[in-house]
């Protein structure tokens, strides 16, 4: 896969893109890849070098495996070694346990994924300069701001090495994952978190424990929190979890609380949790009140994200990024309030309505009475677990979705 150096894209481009794409992850891949493919000049950045790890419960949903393959890049899942996964295993700590079956979705970690997506948009012609950070410029920083029509959005790009440069995009796109920080501390995008959010938790482990069958989403619910546990390629054991923040610091350490909720739901405890090599994040539950500025479109878990997450986060940036040509297309040549009118338009139709479901779901995760109840009822009528997995799994798109 070819990388290019911040240096060599800043001289021999001029410092302007049709497109600047911020966070190489599943969404903001997908959009380069998309935008490349209608014929825009495209930059994508991130902040880490790749391959990279992520915290993600590894799980590609059937959802998301549909909508890729919608978009030309089947055939780049498709060719990844993950196990497919078709059930979802919860163990409580009151003693539940309930199987569901799922759609038949994939287990893929983040590094092997999010770099064949990336690979996918270099080939078709995408610019990728990893291992930067970035930051969109404000407007009062920015003097092309003023003009009546903004002919392009400032970001600035900073070197490992300490070096600054300034490059601009017709639109720039943002995809850089929980806590946006290439949008901090701008007034254009605030940011609202849930007062109980929890903080999530990851690892990749070599093996997973005895008794874990591939195929099977494990989750394990307990006091302060949830735990996800799936098999992915080369026998691999992902573990993502949600805890709360008072929960996590009641214990020593991190690996201590993700096997005090393994262990009190009755989950098997993988031997290597104690040294693996746990990464976190922000608060999970959090959105922008305006996930559009400026020629600016926000997208994925950027935009919003809202517990739990077994597949959901991949699934609404994909369709964000199915999104963004259509967008992108008007606001290359003249950006208007309607652009931004439509993406938010479009936006609710497409993730908001469906977070809906997985913030019920987290409510009800948090009151072990409340979830202990669902259990009983979803064990009693199988047909409503089902319908709640359809409603995440939509059976199909329009070609005009697909092409928005």
């Amino acid at each position: 896969m070819k990388v290019s150096s911040l240096e060599d894209v800043a001289t021999l481009n001029a410092g302007l893109w049709d497109v600047i794409v911020i966070g190489a992850g599943p969404g903001g891949a997908t959009a380069a890849y998309r935008l490349a493919e209608a014929g825009h000049r495209t930059l994508l950045v991130d902040r880490q070098m790749f391959p990279r790890s992520k915290v993600c419960g590894g799980c590609i949903s059937h959802r998301s495996l549909r909508r890729l393959r919608s978009l030309g890049l089947g055939g780049v899942v498709d060719s990844l070694s993950g196990p497919s996964f078709s059930s979802l295993r919860i163990q409580t700590d009151r003693g539940r346990d309930l199987t569901i079956p799922l759609p038949e979705g994939k287990a893929i970690t983040r590094s092997v994924l999010d770099q064949a997506l990336v690979r996918a948009a270099v080939d078709r012609g995408v610019c990728f300069v990893p291992d930067v950070t970035a930051r969109l410029v404000a407007p009062a920083a920015d003097a092309d701001l003023s003009a009546t029509n903004v002919a392009s959005r400032a970001v600035s790009l900073r070197a490992r090495a300490g070096k600054v440069y300034r490059i601009r995009g017709r639109v720039v796109i943002v995809a850089d994952g929980l806590g946006h920080p290439s949008l901090s501390g701008l007034e254009e995008f605030r940011s609202v978190q849930s007062r109980r959010s929890r903080i999530g938790l990851g690892a990749v482990l070599e093996s997973g424990p005895a008794g874990h069958e591939s195929g099977v989403v494990r989750m394990a619910v307990g006091r302060g929190g949830y735990v996800g546990m799936v098999r992915a390629e080369g026998g691999r054991c992902v573990i993502a979890a949600a805890v709360d923040p008072e929960f996590l610091r009641e214990q020593p350490t991190r690996s201590d609380a993700v096997a005090s909720i393994l262990r009190d739901s009755g989950c098997p405890i993988p031997e290597a949790v104690f040294e693996a090599p746990w990464s976190g994040t922000p608060a999970l539950s959090q959105n922008l009140t305006h996930p559009v500025g400026r020629r600016v479109l926000v997208i994925g878990d950027s935009a919003g994200y809202v517990e739990p997450f077994t597949g959901e986060g991949i699934a609404w940036a994909l369709d964000d990024a199915a999104s963004v040509p259509r967008f992108v297309g008007r606001g290359v040549v003249e950006w208007t309030a309607e652009i931004e009118a439509d993406w938010l338009g479009a936006r609710k139709m497409r993730v908001v309505r469906d977070q809906r479901l997985s913030r019920l779901t987290s409510r009800i995760l948090r009151s072990p009475l409340g979830f202990d109840a669902l259990i009983r009822v979803l064990t009693l009528c199988p047909s409503l677990a089902d319908a709640g997995i359809a409603r995440m799994n939509p059976a199909g798109w329009t070609e005009t979705e697909t092409s928005a």
